[in-house]
Formats: C-alpha cells, structure tokens, sequence
C-alpha cells in the first residue's frame, strides 16, 4: 500500500516514478509490454469520462529523446519538439481536479475544435490564453470561453494549476524515463494523467489499472506502435 499522506498542494505537483509500469515488470512482463499495456490500460479507461465544470486549455512542447546516432537535439521548435495539447479541470475555487493530454500535429482551430469534443463536455467553461485558436466560431458555440490575458507567472493567473501540471509532465518524462521517443510520448502522457487524475487514491492505482487492463480489448505489441 502506498500511502503519501500529502497536502492537496504536493499531490498535484506530485511527479511519481512509472510505478504502474515497474509493477508490471515485477510480474515478468518485459519494459516495453507493460509500457504499453499500461498506456492502453490507461487511455481507454479515462476516455470514458470528460472534463466538465471550468476547463483550463494550453499547448506545450515536450522535448523527445533523439534517436539518430551523431545528430545534435536542436533547441526552440526544432524537431525534436513534439507538440500537446493540455487541459485541465478545476473546482469553483480553482483547485484542479482532472488533467487530459494529447499529441498532436499542430495547434490550429481545427485540432483544438477536435480535441475539445473529445475530451471536453459541451457548455463547460474553458479558460486559457488569447491564442487565435481558441476563437473559432465552434469553440465559442460549444463553450464558455473566459481569455486569460495575466502573465503565466501572475498570481493572478487563471492557468497556474495547468502550468504547474504541464511542468509535471515534462519532469516526469525527462527526469524519470530521460526523454522518449516521439511515438512513444502519448502513452506515458496517458499514464501521468491516469496517476495524476487518481492522486487521492495511491493504494488503489496498481488495482485499478489491473482491473482497467482485464477490461480493455486485447491489442498487440507491434499494432500498437503501427508495425
């Protein structure tokens, strides 16, 4: 049982190790196979539910690790920069309470319409930045749209939960795994959410995603990475 007796503040900052993943591994299933598992287990469980309530929405980049032998990381947007899109739920009193992420190819209206009506119920209040994206005419049809204009580093900031769970999320990544591949990244984003969105419950996680796993359609290694 694992039990972290934290404050409301440290659990959502809490960054833990691939534990789901280690305690797969414990029961002889190799890194990769339970990665995997783990990340199927976990993405399908939380497509069940959408966030609701006041949403708070942000791109981000996550740096990957790079896999050609001999070829420098370039820096800013480079290519090795994949691209989320990151929303996060909060209470009436701005404490946040789910988080969904998603890669993706680019940030256009297009694809943040797409990812809202995936992952967003209609009629809730998104909250975010004056990015031109978010003002299509569907966002607005659909939502509640609140343009956070404060900088992110305000206290006033309607978006500091998301940023701090953004930072999370790469310091999980890198700090934990040491970068990933880029096809490899939605998985574990999966994985850090479905922790994240269970952070009251630690002792319950590992059973959860069992169950999650048990109840999930059987899918193979090599389909999953589109081998």
């Amino acid at each position: 049982m694992i039990n972290t007796g934290l404050t409301h503040e440290k659990h959502a900052s809490l960054v833990s190790v691939g534990i789901d993943v280690l305690c797969l591994k414990s029961i002889n299933l190799c890194i990769p196979t339970a990665a995997y598992g783990c990340g199927f287990s976990c993405v399908r469980r939380d497509d069940k539910y959408k966030l609701s309530g006041i949403v708070t929405m942000d791109e981000a980049y996550f740096t990957g690790r790079e896999t050609t032998a001999g070829t420098s990381k370039k820096r800013g947007r480079g290519t090795n920069k994949s691209k989320v899109i990151v929303a996060v739920s909060l209470t009436e009193d701005g404490k946040p309470v789910y988080a969904r992420m998603q890669v993706v190819d680019n940030f256009r209206a297009k694809t943040i319409e797409k990812f809202a009506e995936a992952h967003i119920e209609k009629g809730s209040k998104i909250v975010t930045d004056g990015f031109k994206a978010y003002k299509s005419q569907k966002i607005k049809n659909d939502y509640f749209v609140d343009y956070d204009m404060a900088s992110a580093d305000s206290a006033d900031s309607k978006l500091k939960w998301l940023h701090t769970v953004i930072s999370n999320a790469k310091a999980f990544v890198l700090g934990t795994f040491h970068g990933l591949k880029a096809d490899d990244l939605q998985f574990y984003l999966d994985e850090f959410c479905y922790r994240f969105n269970r952070r009251y419950i630690p002792h319950l996680a590992f059973d959860k995603l069992i169950n999650s796993a048990l109840v999930t359609p059987p899918i193979g290694y090599y389909k999953a990475d589109g081998s």
